[in-house]
């Protein structure tokens, strides 16, 4: 895709499916990349879960490089987030609104969830 040609890009649970930081640093570069100007990023993902069936699962990360990565019953490695990580993660863009939000996963649990909207800068800015 060409840079720059994008107006808004929207990504859903999308960063929970990559548990790896350079990994996510490099989505985020090439999103930003394409967006145009003033364009617009929406990211909403999942926080770090304060409920012991979470914390347990957690308790993988040293295999994994990061805190709240750990491996679901059916193999998918995932990840949830401390919420500066996305601070640090869109530091490239200027923050619109954040808004921190329950949500209901697959399996009928709920989960701390945020969604961010974010804007890309100027080239003068």
């Amino acid at each position: 895709m060409a840079a720059a040609s994008v107006d808004v890009i929207l990504i859903f649970a999308v960063l929970t499916c990559i548990s790896e930081d350079q990994a996510q640093r490099s989505l985020i570069d090439e999103l930003t990349r394409v967006l145009k100007p003033n364009g617009l990023l929406y990211v909403s993902d999942l926080l770090l879960q304060n409920d012991q069936r979470n914390q347990d699962r957690y308790k993988s990360a040293e295999r994994y490089g990061a805190y709240g990565v750990f491996k679901t019953a059916d193999g998918a490695v995932c990840r949830h987030h401390p919420s500066n990580w996305f601070t640090t993660l869109l530091a490239r863009l200027d923050p619109i609104a954040t808004r921190h939000i329950t949500v209901p996963t697959m399996k009928g649990h709920e989960s701390e969830g945020i969604q961010l909207l974010t804007r890309k800068p100027t080239p003068n800015h």
